[in-house]
């Protein structure tokens, strides 16, 4: 199982939201050059980054800014936040992200979405699925968590799923809580989708954590606030063969 840092950046600092909500953040790094450092210093060489100024208000995007510190930096990345239109995800490939992150028009305009999957290839994009769960099922958020839809988890992850295509799923209530992930839901979806790689994000709050999904047979996860409240040892859970 591969471990990606996580960034999220808004007005340019490096800041964690509880639950997703931007009236409760955390700012951990006024320049994120520093957080990149730290990050490479510790062996990472892949990133996971939102924009969270462009997830909150996609007119505000601060993604050029953003790519130049992590080419600086000589760091690949996977970028998202606010994205809309296909014309973004090139100019974002083009300015050397290796993955675009969608996660609105997945819920929004999936149809759309599909053919930008077979456009850039799945190994280019990475479905942003944030749920909440609502009784024995899951519902999706969009527009940087702000509204819940009635489209459905798995309804969606049927629709696209195909081989290789990448989902990055987040249980919005465990997001930034430190409260240990979504095990269960994961391990549903590996077994209800084994073609698809999973990303796991939100929750991960310790190294037995990572462990338990990596039992699971998650392909990638995604780590935040612990690394940033020292929860977790980067440079070990990178080395953790």
């Amino acid at each position: 199982m591969k471990i990606i840092p996580a960034i999220d950046i808004m007005d340019g600092k490096c800041v964690r939201l509880l639950q997703g909500d931007f009236q409760r953040k955390n700012i951990y790094d006024d320049d994120i050059s520093h957080t990149l450092l730290r990050f490479k210093n510790s062996g990472a060489d892949f990133l996971h980054i939102i924009d969270l100024s462009a997830a909150d208000n996609p007119s505000n995007s601060q993604k050029s800014f953003i790519c130049q510190k992590i080419n600086q930096a000589g760091l690949a990345f996977q970028i998202g936040g606010g994205i809309r239109s296909k014309e973004q995800i090139k100019q974002l490939l083009d300015n050397g992200a290796q993955r675009v992150i969608v996660g609105s028009l997945c819920v929004s305009q999936p149809q759309l979405v599909k053919t930008w999957l077979y456009e850039f290839g799945v190994e280019h994009l990475v479905l942003a699925l944030d749920y909440q769960p609502m009784g024995k099922d899951f519902v999706l958020a969009t527009h940087g968590w702000k509204k819940v839809s009635s489209s459905r988890l798995f309804d969606t992850l049927s629709f696209f799923a195909n081989k290789g295509l990448r989902v990055l799923a987040t249980n919005i209530q465990k997001d930034g809580m430190l409260s240990s992930p979504d095990f269960e839901l994961y391990s549903i979806v590996k077994q209800k989708f084994p073609n698809i790689i999973l990303q796991a994000s939100g929750g991960i709050a310790s190294h037995d954590d990572i462990q338990k999904l990596e039992y699971i047979g998650l392909d990638e996860a995604i780590v935040g606030k612990a690394l940033y409240e020292n929860k977790i040892n980067l440079e070990k859970v990178l080395h953790h063969d």
